[in-house]
Formats: structure tokens, C-alpha cells, sequence
């Protein structure tokens, strides 16, 4: 079934795992040429590359640091002269330790690392690509955002803020770029069972959240990046400025985690 990213060019931060990754190799598999980035895992990294090369698409893995501004300009240069401009972006670049900020004892030094990469580095990244997306006339800007932006979540009040600011940035966005026939949305999971997860986490503790979801288990990454496939296809035709949970109903019941 054709949803209209034959040929398309996606830039996927944050690919080398989790949902970055499984959002990468579903594009891939849909016909996008896409460009993906990781931060220091280079196993995972070409691991994540070998899938999507596997699912029949165009990739190239490319080592970004996303607080690095210049970094990402160059980034989107690369992509530009390789395949003529970027169509998509799925920002889902994050920095580790979401939730052991300690609000009384961590300071500016461990809030500006979070705002750098999961809220700046966005920003920045969207705007380098725009200029392409306007000039032809159609682009897709979808941010990774989380339930913590919209309910709170303990010991991640950095993480939080961010996540929040995303949001605001998504419905700023959709105001300015539309008329250009660039539709911004945000996709905002609750907690997502991961392998690195699983392993990390008592299995107590996620059958307990498991227990809050009406669907009855916690999300995987493929149920995030089908949500994400939709938005930054073109079978999304009008939807726009849009931050959209995807928790199983959670919320309804009892605030869960994070992504």
C-alpha cells in the first residue's frame, strides 16, 4: 500500500535504538531515502543500519552530536548535496538519565545538557531544514515528545521541561509553516518497553504500569513509530500542530512514565 514516501527524504535523529531506530526502518521499507543519526554507539549504530539497508532503502548513518549546532548544519548540508534537500524530519535525538535529576542538588550544568539536545538541538535541526521543505512546497517536521510533558514525572523535572517545550514548539510551528504545506506534529508516548529497559527495570515495576493500560501492556517501539510513520507520510494531508499521546489509554486511568 503506497502512502506517498517513494523517493522521499527522511532525516531520522536519534536511529541507532529504540524508536529512532524502528522509525528508520520503517521508512526505509516504505521507499524513503533515509538519512539517520546516532550519537556514540557505533555497534548499534550499524546494526540499525544493516535493518534499514535490509528493509530496501537508501541510508546514510551519519555520528551527530545534536548540541552541536554547527554539527547538524553540516549534517543537513551532506543530506542536501546527497539526495537534494531533506522532505522529513523525525526528531527523536534524547539525552540519557531522565530520571535521576535530583532538583536540589543538580544544577544548570545537568539542565543545560537536557535542553541542548532534546529541545535546542530540535529547534535547530528544523530550522536548517525548512528552507528546503518551503522550497518545495510540502514538508512533514514530526518531534518526539513524551507523556512527561504533559503530565509531570518524578525526578525529571529537566526532561519534563523539555518534552513541554516541545509540544509548545510543535503548535508554534504549524502556525508559522503552513502555509508553506509544512505540517508539524508531535508524537508523545508513555513508558516504552525497550531491550535496554527490560533489562534494567524490575519486572515488578513494568507489570505495574502494564496494569494501568486499558490495551494491557506498555507500548514497544513499533507501536511509537507507526504513530510517527502516519504524521510524517503523505497520507497526512491536513494534520497539524498536534501533540498526540500514545500511552494505550493510560492516561484515563493513571499517569504512567516516560517513553
Amino acid at each position: 500500500m503506497e502512502i506517498g514516501l517513494r523517493g522521499k527524504v527522511a532525516l531520522v535523529t536519534g536511529a541507532s535504538s529504540g524508536i529512532g531506530r524502528a522509525t528508520a526502518v520503517l521508512f526505509a521499507g516504505e521507499g524513503a531515502r533515509v538519512a539517520a543519526t546516532f550519537n556514540k554507539d557505533m555497534q548499534a549504530a550499524r546494526e540499525a543500519e544493516a535493518e534499514m539497508r535490509q528493509a530496501a532503502g537508501e541510508v546514510l548513518m551519519e555520528a551527530v552530536d545534536m548540541a552541536d549546532h554547527a554539527a547538524i548544519s553540516a549534517l543537513v548540508d551532506k543530506v542536501s548535496q546527497k539526495w537534494g534537500g531533506v522532505d522529513i524530519l523525525i526528531s527523536a535525538a534524547a539525552t540519557y538519565g531522565r530520571t535521576d535529576f535530583d532538583f536540589e542538588k543538580d544544577g544548570l550544568e545537568r539542565w543545560n545538557e537536557t535542553m541542548a539536545v532534546d529541545l535546542t538541538g530540535a529547534f535547530v535541526i528544523a530550522k536548517a531544514v525548512f528552507p528546503h521543505m518551503k522550497q518545495k512546497g510540502w514538508g512533514r517536521i514530526v518531534f518526539l515528545g513524551s507523556t512527561a510533558g504533559e503530565i509531570g514525572l518524578e525526578n525529571a523535572a529537566h526532561y519534563a521541561a523539555a518534552k513541554a517545550g516541545l509540544a509548545g514548539l510543535t503548535r508554534g510551528l504549524a502556525r508559522d509553516l503552513g502555509r508553506y504545506g509544512i505540517l508539524v506534529n508531535c508524537v508523545a508516548p508513555a513508558r516504552v518497553l525497550t531491550a535496554k529497559q527490560a533489562k534494567s527495570i524490575p519486572r515488578a515495576v513494568l507489570d505495574a504500569d502494564a496494569s494501568y493500560v486499558p490495551v494491557g501492556r506498555l507500548a514497544n517501539a513499533d507501536d511509537v513509530a507507526r504513530t510517527i510513520l502516519f504524521f510524517g507520510s503523505g497520507w497526512n494531508t491536513f494534520v497539524s500542530g498536534e501533540v498526540v499521546l500514545v500511552d494505550g489509554g493510560g492516561r484515563l486511568r493513571k499517569p504512567l512514565g516516560m517513553k
